[in-house]
């Protein structure tokens, strides 16, 4: 077996001055993943969103929300619509798959 590396380019948004790595449509609505090291604690859903979870992994928020299909996130008085992008689990289907992340290192070091 070789091994394969799928790259996805990821376009963050930013919340004020918090930024956004990812948010993905999820059930009735998303999971947004936001990068550590950055203060949420005005964070609040807006109008027609709701926050149904919140964590934290390596001090960086990941929050479910439902309602709007695009959700409504409020930092500081300042209300943002995040595009949500659509899950690709298609890409692990019949696969013995890992998944790591690496920060810093090509995927061809990794591979190595």
């Amino acid at each position: 077996m070789q091994a394969a590396f799928h790259h996805i380019p990821i376009a963050h948004q930013r919340v004020g001055s918090a930024i956004v790595l990812d948010a993905i449509a999820s059930g009735k609505g998303g999971r947004v993943f936001f990068a550590a090291g950055h203060e949420l604690q005005g964070l609040a859903p807006g109008a027609g969103t709701e926050f149904d979870k919140l964590r934290s992994v390596g001090d960086g928020a990941i929050i479910n929300t439902t309602g709007s299909k695009k959700p409504k996130v409020v930092l500081n008085g300042e209300e943002v619509n995040l595009s949500l992008a659509q899950p690709e689990c298609h890409l692990f289907e019949d696969l013995n798959t890992a998944l790591a992340f690496r920060n810093g290192q090509s995927a061809e070091i990794t591979l190595d």
